[in-house]
């Protein structure tokens, strides 16, 4: 059997504008449900790869930080020294960093800077020191403190101050000392 030859002339004028109202259907689903999808996922993937590689480049810079801090403390005894080694060897530090990190991933704020202090050594536990520099939404930096607060170890905000210019406008950039207290002691 063969089929006629389509002929777009002997199609009636509702036939002609059923065809662009199909093709046309048929355009907007492949462009809303499969294109931007796709595109905003691959936006927000971006922004998270750009918001590790600035997280990356931010606790690079911490260990030369401590090393500087030591080594500005003076020669210690060596029983000192390797106490002092240990507990910053101790994974406790590298859990509390990713866990400030962490949060700050999961509430969409960008850690600008992040210095661990030098560990003070108190009764029956211990004081991390850290300052911090983020940039985010306030309504984002207020989820951010919640999620601070929930932490497995005490955190106090010792230090906050928070600024925006026309630069980071709608984002605010807020500069903060945090005391963590970890478990330890002398």
């Amino acid at each position: 059997m063969k089929l006629p030859a389509f002929q777009w002339s002997k199609l009636s004028f509702r036939e002609k504008i059923l065809f662009f109202l199909t093709v046309g259907a048929i355009l907007y689903a492949a462009v809303f449900l499969l294109y931007l999808p796709k595109a905003a996922e691959r936006r927000q993937l971006h922004a998270e790869k750009t918001a590790l590689e600035q997280e990356v480049k931010t606790l690079s810079l911490t260990l030369p930080t401590l090393a500087q801090k030591i080594d500005e403390d003076g020669p210690r005894s060596s029983s000192e020294t390797g106490a002092l080694f240990l507990a910053l060897s101790d994974d406790s530090l590298s859990k509390v960093l990713e866990e400030i990190a962490h949060a700050a991933r999961s509430r969409d704020v960008q850690l600008l800077d992040l210095r661990p202090g030098v560990i003070e050594k108190r009764d029956a536990y211990d004081v991390l020191p850290i300052q911090l520099k983020t940039r985010s939404r306030f309504h984002n930096f207020d989820r951010y403190l919640a999620t601070l607060e929930k932490l497995p170890r005490p955190v106090i905000v010792d230090r906050m101050k928070i600024e925006t210019t026309r630069e980071t406008t709608p984002d605010v950039v807020v500069e903060m000392s945090l005391l963590v207290y970890m478990k330890g002691g002398v």
